[in-house]
């Protein structure tokens, strides 16, 4: 097989599946600095988009001292897409 194909292999009782893809494969499905790049060319539009949902987690996170039902799910949400966002920024680093 190259180095460029994804290798599935069965482990264990047939039941787990690991999937192991070479360096090429993920370079080929994200290559490193295009996030910085987006975000370097629309620079003051994402600082205010981020900027505003601060505000709005901010607000609902002081609303209540404990959250239920809808509001609790909207700060949970927007807890996973400042975690996502920090994540992706971190792989896109070239460092």
């Amino acid at each position: 097989m190259s180095l460029g194909r994804a290798l599935c292999c069965v482990v264990g009782t047939g039941w787990e599946v690991q999937i192991a893809m070479s360096s090429a494969t993920l370079r080929a499905l994200w290559p490193r600095r295009r996030l910085t790049q987006f975000v370097a060319s629309h620079i003051l539009a994402w600082d205010l988009f981020m900027g505003a949902l601060i505000v709005v987690y901010v607000a609902l996170a002081f609303g209540e001292d404990s959250a239920f039902g809808p509001q609790a799910y909207a700060i949970w949400g927007l807890a996973g897409v400042f975690l996502v966002e920090f994540g992706a920024r971190c792989y896109d680093s070239p460092d």
